[in-house]
């Protein structure tokens, strides 16, 4: 099973993730997106899979730090990539792939859907 979970250590979503993962003896990658560029062909695979308005978090710190002209710049994949590129912590938390799948944010039940 090859797992890459994307996220913060602070983030108490992703903290969720990580320790239910290692409970649950599940083997995965950590890519903190602090210190790790997005590259823009991995943004595309992800919004072929998921909405982007599913991606962006809209009660994040970052995403009300925006203006008011930069949220509604944000209307379609094109621009809601650009701003992951440039501000990647406007993503909810965790983002996972595993194999085909990409998994948005934490919920025990979904993870145990998933990886059971």
């Amino acid at each position: 099973m090859n797992i890459n979970l994307f996220g913060i250590k602070t983030c108490d979503k992703v903290r969720s993730a990580t320790k239910w993962l290692i409970a649950n003896k599940i083997n995965y990658h950590f890519i903190d997106l602090k210190s790790r560029k997005l590259q823009d062909a991995e943004i595309n695979i992800w919004l072929k899979k998921i909405s982007w308005e599913k991606i962006i978090n809209k009660n994040s710190s970052t995403w009300r730090a925006l203006s008011d002209d930069d949220k509604l710049k944000i209307v379609d994949c094109k621009s809601a990539k650009n701003l992951i590129i440039k501000q990647p912590l406007v993503m909810k938390r965790p983002i996972i792939e595993f194999g085909q799948q990409l998994i948005v944010g934490f919920s025990e039940k979904n993870f145990e859907d998933t990886f059971r």
